[in-house]
C-alpha cells in the first residue's frame, strides 16, 4: 500500500491543507521548527491505527489540537500494489475513531487492517515512519543489530533488542538477589535481622520501641516492594526466552514470504476450472453408460446365437 495524498482538513497548525502527490518511493518532510512536520506524521498516524488516549503514554507526543477549534479531520488517499484505490477517514472518537473507507471497495476497520497488511503502529512508527534523530539512530546500527529491531518493532517491542533486554534482566535479578552474598533483598533482610535484635533491645527502653517499630515497618515495606519486583523481573526474562525462541519461526514464515512471492503467475490458466471438471465428469460418466448398455446389448446377442435352434442338414 502507497499513500499518494494527504487532506488535512482540520488538524493541528493545518487547515484545509492538501499534500499531492506524495512520492511513493521516499517522502521527506523538512523546514524549521514548529513548521508543522511532527503533526503531518502524528496525523498519518492517528489517521491509519487511531487516536490516542489520554491516559495513554504517548497521547501527549501525538496529541495535535485543531488550532480552529473542533474534531480533528482528513482524509489519506492509497493505492494498492495491484492498483485499487482507497480514501481512509477516520472520525476522532473514543477507542481510537470509527473509520470510514471507500474507494474501489467500501468498509471500516477491517478493510483498514487489510490494507495495512496488519502492520501495527510500532512498526510503522519506527520502520516507515522515521525522524531525523531516529533516524540519526538507525544509521549507527550493524546488519544484526538492525534485524533485531524490526524483530522487536514486530512484536510491539518497539525499540527493545531482545539480547540486551534479556542481559539487562539478569543483570537486575544478580542484583537483587545474587547467588553468594549481597543484593537488595539480602541486604534488606539482614537490615530486618539487625533491627529486630534492635527492637529487643529497645524494649527495655520505652522511649525508643515507637522509633524502632516504625523503622521495621518501613523495611517490611521495604521487603515486600522489593520482592514484587523480583517476581516481575522473573516474569519479564521468561517472557524475553519466549520471544527469542519464536525468532527461528518469525525470520522462516518471512522467507516462506519471499518465495510464495516469486512464484510465477500462470496466465494461461483456464477460466471457470470447476465447470469445465463438472463437464468433463458428466461426459465421463454418458460414455460409461453407453458403454454399458453396449455390452447388454452384446451379451443378449451372445445369448441368442447360442440358443438359437441347430437344424441338420439334409443330404440327397
Amino acid at each position: 500500500m502507497r499513500i499518494g495524498r494527504i487532506n488535512l482538513e482540520n488538524f493541528g497548525p493545518f487547515s484545509g491543507r492538501v499534500l499531492d502527490p506524495v512520492d511513493d518511493a521516499l517522502t521527506v518532510f523538512h523546514g524549521p521548527n514548529e513548521s508543522g512536520k511532527s503533526a503531518v506524521r502524528a496525523f498519518i498516524r492517528a489517521t491509519l491505527f487511531g487516536y490516542l488516549d489520554r491516559r495513554n503514554r504517548g497521547h501527549a507526543f501525538y496529541d495535535y489540537p485543531p488550532v480552529n477549534g473542533g474534531k480533528a479531520s482528513g482524509t489519506i488517499d492509497v493505492t494498492t500494489t495491484r492498483g485499487a484505490s482507497y480514501s481512509v477517514h477516520r472520525e476522532q472518537g473514543s477507542k481510537g475513531g470509527r473509520v470510514i473507507v471507500t474507494g474501489d471497495a467500501e468498509g471500516g476497520t477491517e478493510l483498514l487492517e487489510q490494507l495495512l497488511d496488519r502492520i501495527g503502529p510500532e512498526l510503522y512508527q519506527n520502520l516507515f515512519s522515521i525522524s531525523l534523530s531516529e533516524l540519526q539512530d538507525v544509521a549507527t546500527l550493524s546488519a544484526p543489530e538492525m534485524r533485531d529491531r524490526i524483530y522487536s518493532v514486530g512484536l510491539g517491542l518497539s525499540r527493545v533488542s531482545l539480547p540486551d533486554a534479556t542481559d539487562m534482566l539478569n543483570r537486575d535479578l544478580r542484583k537483587l538477589r545474587p547467588v553468594r552474598s549481597g543484593g537488595s533483598i539480602r541486604d534488606a533482610e539482614k537490615r530486618l535481622a539487625e533491627a529486630r535484635v534492635e527492637l529487643d533491645e529497645a524494649r527495655k527502653d520505652f522511649s525508643r520501641h515507637a522509633e524502632v517499630s516504625v523503622q521495621l515497618a518501613d523495611i517490611d515495606d521495604h521487603i515486600v516492594k522489593e520482592t514484587d519486583r523480583l517476581e516481575e523481573v522473573r516474569a519479564l526474562r521468561e517472557r524475553q526466552k519466549l520471544v527469542i525462541s519464536l525468532r527461528p519461526h518469525w525470520e522462516r514464515e518471512h522467507a516462506l514470504r519471499d518465495k510464495i512471492g516469486d512464484l510465477p503467475t500462470l496466465d494461461d490458466f483456464p477460466a471457470n476450472p470447476e465447470r469445465q471438471m463438472d463437464d468433463l465428469v458428466r461426459t465421463a460418466h454418458m460414455h460409461r453408460d453407453e458403454m454399458r448398455r453396449g455390452v447388454q446389448k452384446q451379451d443378449a446377442r451372445t445369448d441368442r446365437i447360442k440358443n438359437a435352434p441347430v437344424v441338420d442338414t439334409f443330404e440327397d
